[in-house]
């Protein structure tokens, strides 16, 4: 399941989320009614684990700036692009090519 969380550049210093996700999305946004109604699409439709950062860029510290300082406070699960895709694939019920 997707988790989602909303976070403020405005507290950014204090975000650190430690937990090891398989997948972290940050999707950095100055309109959040607009990013929660996307978040709420996302989180619905998806069936990756992992975790959904909503980061409401009320500073405007800019999307990249936003996006590297929230990353560089999680965790990903230590996956090869490709292994990742192939997991993936096999959650879905897809079959893998043998």
């Amino acid at each position: 399941m997707l988790a989602a969380q909303h976070i403020k550049t405005s507290d950014i210093l204090s975000f650190s989320d430690t937990h090891a996700y398989e997948t972290v999305i940050v999707m950095p946004s100055t309109r959040m009614r607009l990013a929660q109604r996307a978040a709420d699409v996302m989180v619905g439709r998806t069936e990756a684990c992992g975790l959904l950062v909503l980061a409401e860029d009320d500073c405007r510290i800019g999307f990249v700036a936003t996006a590297n300082f929230v990353y560089s406070q999680t965790a990903v699960l230590e996956i090869g692009p490709a292994e990742h895709v192939l997991k993936a694939r096999q959650r879905a019920g897809h079959s893998i090519p043998g």
